[in-house]
């Protein structure tokens, strides 16, 4: 009796072999979200420093829960996302849990390419870049990292930024990390990249 042998190379390969050996499967990779060149702003003219917020509060546990937006209050301006405040204040909110913010503005990408975003959240988070969905992990956790997110830039520009998060209760964390196109460690996203229209 003859036997076939189906030759299979790359990641699908690496999956298969740890699946065989009973490791975790490594993950696949992402497709890249393209960003329309339509949705950028050519500059940052007009743009004050920093992303907009209006917070709601509610002990919440599922980002679905959050409402009541029309009485939201607005805070200061975040100059990043760069906020890992333990059992302190969440963001610029005055408040150490039950928290829920809006986040908006824009993000400045100064070139084209391949460019990998991430985000590190306790609790809820959501992402969208110009109207399209890049992460969500919707419920309460605690300190957790989202897989590299690939955004294929056609132009340079002001895109723009939501993020919709939440805290419980305890602590808080919510950092947004890039990795510019050729690759480098992931950073934080300067606050030199980060607008908002105010108003």
């Amino acid at each position: 009796m003859t036997k076939a042998f189906l030759l299979v190379r790359g990641p699908l390969a690496a999956a298969g072999a740890a699946l065989f050996l009973g490791l975790a499967a490594p993950a696949l990779p992402a497709a890249a979200a393209e960003l329309p060149a339509a949705a950028a702003r050519a500059d940052g003219a007009g743009l004050q420093p920093g992303l907009a917020v209006a917070y709601v509060y509610d002990f919440v546990r599922h980002l679905s829960q959050l409402g009541g937006w029309k009485q939201a209050e607005a805070g200061p301006p975040l100059p990043q996302l760069d906020y890992r405040s333990g059992e302190g204040e969440v963001l610029t909110s005055g408040e150490n849990n039950g928290v829920g913010a809006n986040i908006q503005g824009f993000i400045h990408f100064d070139r084209p390419g391949a460019w990998l975003l991430k985000v590190t959240a306790n609790d809820g988070v959501r992402l969208t870049v110009a109207g399209q969905q890049l992460y969500e992990d919707p419920t309460v956790h605690g300190d957790r990292d989202s897989e590299p997110l690939p955004v294929s830039v056609a132009k340079a520009g002001w895109y723009p930024l939501e993020m919709l998060y939440f805290e419980r209760k305890g602590t808080a964390t919510l950092r947004l990390w890039w990795s510019p196109p050729g690759g480098g460690e992931f950073q934080i996203v300067p606050a030199a990249a980060l607008g908002h229209t105010g108003g």
